[in-house]
């Protein structure tokens, strides 16, 4: 009896780090400019995750790599930046924020890596004022 109980006490206990292992993993944040500085560092890959339509009516950021989410071949996409990119960060920004903390949780779901939501997104919300409003660099997308 006393090595059952002993067993589910270490059973528990390796369920609560592995999900606290994916939680914080799942809950990665920063702000435009910590995700910039990194960039520049040559530490992250950002990818803007917004669809071609938002692109072309904001464009995206000048260090990010457009990537729609809404594409039926993202993560193929997803998964080759890593591959080429190996030992960096990958950030992904959106418009507010919604649809990076969605896809982050997602991607960890799905083993596919340690994904950072740059929520303050390209317009800005609760998390900051956005790429945009702060007045970062923008490049046009066709």
């Amino acid at each position: 009896m006393k090595f059952f109980r002993l067993l589910i006490s270490v059973t528990l206990v390796s369920l609560i780090i592995v999900v606290s292992n994916g939680i914080s993993n799942a809950t990665d944040k920063m702000s435009a400019p910590d995700a910039l500085r990194e960039i520049e560092a040559g530490n992250m890959i950002l990818l803007d995750i917004r669809s071609p339509g938002e692109w072309k009516e904001t464009g995206v950021a000048s260090v990010a790599v457009p990537l729609t989410m809404h594409s039926k071949t993202f993560i193929q996409g997803y998964e080759k930046i890593v591959s080429e990119n190996p030992g960096k960060k990958i950030g992904i920004i959106c418009a507010v924020g919604g649809r990076t903390a969605w896809l982050q949780a997602e991607l960890a779901k799905r083993g596919l890596g340690d994904v950072t939501d740059i929520a303050e997104g390209m317009l800005g919300s609760k998390a900051g004022p956005g790429w945009i409003a702060r007045g970062m660099e923008m490049k046009k997308v066709e």
